[in-house]
């Protein structure tokens, strides 16, 4: 009949200040997310796959404007 009041069965055997708080599942699921995602960006960045970034990419083989005003006759 006493058992209910003084058990350490339902927490394994630790008391509540002794256990560690534990992480919500969210959160775990959002770190593993994360550190999928920086790995695949660094894979990508090192190999070369996601191709050449910045902002002359957008430029192609254009000769800058003041090049181009000096050329002009």
């Amino acid at each position: 009949m006493n058992n209910l009041s003084n058990s350490n069965h339902d927490n394994g055997g630790k008391q509540a200040k002794e256990r560690q708080p534990v992480m919500p599942r969210w959160v775990k699921v959002s770190l593993i997310i994360l550190i999928a995602l920086l790995l695949l960006f660094v894979i990508i960045n090192i190999t070369g796959i996601g191709g050449k970034h910045g902002p002359m990419r957008h430029f192609g083989q254009t000769l800058p404007t003041e090049q181009m005003e000096a050329q002009q006759p």
